[in-house]
């Protein structure tokens, strides 16, 4: 028989059971979260403002996206670190080993199924945050692309100037547009339709102003992204080690149930749950 610890001795074990890196995890992707949905806003304002593009319907959307994975961030990775929490050696003690004596069958069922949907739900955000890291790559070269025209062209709002940097300009627009609505299969999307491929040449200065702006807002953009898909990764990680013990410790529950003199069916190699 086993040694009955004392309050205190409970107490702090439950409280060194505590999955501190995993809060910390969560509070450095919601930080992360936050500030790549600030930062996409002042991305896509520049974008829209330096091509002049009025109205919602043509108007180039990237902070929607992010506030979504946002709001996925904050359900999935704070469902992660609650099943982290719940998922102690404590909490087995005195919650879930009597809900396995009271309905095994439905206690297995629910706790597999939000696992695995926690689990896939990771990998979903973390493939997200990969295509958000993309997304942004190719909108930080499209910047530094059009900053050498300008350059090179010493825009100052003169007619000139301008014209010529126009014709340079409209190529990469359209360049643009062929890799995003056709050599990436992206003609199925409707957006398509609205891809700006023109721009005004008294729109120039302010289009380069932009693109500035675009390059130096970039950089923040992108450092948050990294510290994002490190979190969102890690998240997949300790799901899966979620999965895996509390699958464990529900096994055991069976074990000593039959020992206890439970159901007999419980225990054994038949009643084992499905592998992890």
């Amino acid at each position: 028989m086993a040694e009955e610890k004392s309050g205190c001795q409970k107490f702090m074990s439950a409280i060194w059971q505590f999955p501190v890196f995993t809060c910390a995890w969560m509070c450095i992707a919601l930080a992360a979260g936050f500030k790549m949905n600030q930062e996409a806003g002042d991305i896509q304002t520049e974008v829209n403002t330096g091509l002049a593009i009025t109205g919602k319907d043509a108007e180039i959307d990237v902070k929607t996206g992010i506030l979504w994975t946002l709001i996925g961030i904050i359900v999935i990775d704070g469902g992660v670190t609650f099943l982290s929490i719940v998922t102690s050696e404590w909490v087995h003690d005195c919650c879930w080993n009597n809900q396995m004596k009271k309905c095994p069958c439905c206690t297995q069922v629910i706790c597999y199924a939000l696992n695995w949907f926690l689990f896939g739900m990771t990998y979903l955000l973390g493939l997200l945050s990969l295509l958000f890291s993309g997304a942004g790559g190719l909108l930080i070269t499209y910047a530094v692309a059009n900053r050498g025209v300008c350059t090179k062209n010493d825009i100052g709002g003169s007619a000139p100037d301008a014209a010529t940097a126009v014709e340079y300009i409209v190529a990469i627009l359209e360049s643009l547009k062929t890799f995003v609505c056709e050599d990436s299969s992206g003609n199925k999307m409707s957006g398509c339709d609205d891809f700006p491929t023109t721009i005004a040449e008294a729109q120039v200065p302010d289009f380069c102003t932009s693109m500035n702006n675009i390059i130096e807002t970039g950089g923040t953009f992108f450092a948050w992204t990294a510290v994002l898909i490190v979190a969102q990764w890690s998240f997949a990680v300790i799901q899966r080690a979620n999965l895996v013990e509390s699958a464990a410790r529900r096994d055991m529950a069976k074990k000593n149930n039959k020992e206890d003199g439970g159901d007999a069916n419980y225990g054994s190699q038949d009643a084992t749950g499905p592998n992890v």
